[in-house]
């Protein structure tokens, strides 16, 4: 389940928890799960969790994902070691 959760983030646009949850069939809180866990291991970076993000009237303050995603979900990149992890079959 990691794996294609990396693979999907890979795929190189900006998904939160519900799209992501859909394509994987899952629940969007299992998807925070695993999301914390693989951010918690160094596979990767975004806003879950952030206060930062639920601020109204502030930027972005640092977050990878640098203003793309809407800061009403959450939503990762992957680092370079979820690149490379993503990119084992």
């Amino acid at each position: 389940m990691f794996q294609q959760f990396l693979q999907i983030v890979r795929q190189g646009t900006v998904l939160n928890q519900f799209e992501i949850a859909e394509k994987m069939g899952v629940s969007p809180a299992l998807v925070l799960q695993i999301a914390r866990e693989l951010t918690k291991r160094g596979y990767l970076q975004g806003n879950a969790d952030s206060s930062e993000c639920q601020k109204p009237g502030e930027t972005c303050g640092g977050c990878p994902l640098g203003g793309t995603c809407q800061s009403l979900f959450n939503s990762w990149v992957l680092t370079e070691k979820g690149e490379k992890a993503a990119g084992l079959g």
